[in-house]
């Protein structure tokens, strides 16, 4: 047993060394989907609308559900109106996902610093893209598809 965690121990130096280390422990959508009320509202306050609007890309009802009681109507509407911008029609995966590092990002600061706490097994970890795998030529994202089944059924 001793070996094993020796061993994890080294890996996390390798990759600490190498930057590749998996700075979220957690997924945007399990955060979107199990965090409560106060701790969204939390996360949100100061984040552009555009970069939640994104972020929120593909994200199930059960998920957009959860999220929508931590905005206010004036916001929530805000949040829909990014949807009919012409922009929507280039999103990317890559665009989805680096809106949603901007957020894990903001999450992984707020909880370094105490503000927010969030916790989970060692075992459980979310997945890792480096960077440089991150390219932008990938298909566009079906926005409207979307926004048709999954955002407009919450937005009622």
């Amino acid at each position: 047993m001793s070996d094993l965690s020796g061993l994890e121990r080294r890996v996390k130096q390798i990759e600490e060394r190498l930057s590749i280390q998996n700075q979220y422990q957690y997924k945007f959508e399990e955060l979107a989907g199990g965090l409560d009320r106060r701790t969204l509202e939390e996360i949100w306050v100061g984040v552009d609308t555009y970069n939640i609007a994104v972020a929120f890309i593909g994200l199930t009802i059960e998920q957009l559900i959860n999220v929508k009681r931590t905005f206010s109507k004036t916001r929530w509407t805000e949040i829909r109106d990014e949807y009919r911008g012409s922009f929507m029609k280039e999103i990317t995966e890559f665009s989805v996902r680096v809106n949603r590092d901007l957020i894990m990002e903001k999450i992984l600061r707020m909880e370094r610093k105490g503000e927010i706490v969030l916790s989970r097994g060692f075992d459980e970890k979310g997945e890792y893209l480096p960077r440089e795998e991150m390219k932008d030529k990938e298909p566009l994202v079906d926005v409207k598809g979307w926004v048709q089944s999954n955002f407009e059924k919450v937005s009622v």
